[in-house]
C-alpha cells in the first residue's frame, strides 16, 4: 500500500502512533491500494493549536473519505481512523 502524508511536521512518536494506526487498516477484508494523509494545524487558543486530520483511502471498490477536527492531534488521529475503518467496512 502507497502512503502519501502531507501536513505539520510530526514528532518520532507522533509518526510512530500516525504508523501503528495505518498498520490497523491493514487487516484482513480491508486491502488498499493507496492512503493520503494530511494533518493541519490551525488557530492558536492561547497555548493550544487546532488539529485537523483528512484521510483518502483507494482501494478496489472505489474512495473512502474520512475527517477529525480536535484539540489533541492523537485524538483527532484516532477519530479519523476510526471513522475510515467504519467506512471501509461498509
Amino acid at each position: 500500500m502507497e502512503v502519501q502524508f502531507s501536513g505539520v511536521e510530526l514528532s518520532q512518536d507522533e509518526k510512530n502512533l500516525l504508523r501503528a494506526h495505518i498498520d490497523k487498516l491493514e487487516k484482513p477484508g480491508i486491502e488498499l491500494d493507496s492512503l493520503a494523509v494530511n494533518i493541519k494545524k490551525h488557530e492558536k487558543a492561547g497555548n493550544r493549536h487546532k488539529f485537523s486530520i483528512h484521510l483518502r483511502a483507494e482501494n478496489s471498490s472505489g474512495l473512502s473519505v474520512s475527517e477529525s477536527t480536535e484539540w489533541d492531534l492523537k485524538v483527532a488521529m484516532r477519530e479519523s481512523f476510526r471513522k475510515l475503518e467504519k467506512e471501509l467496512k461498509k
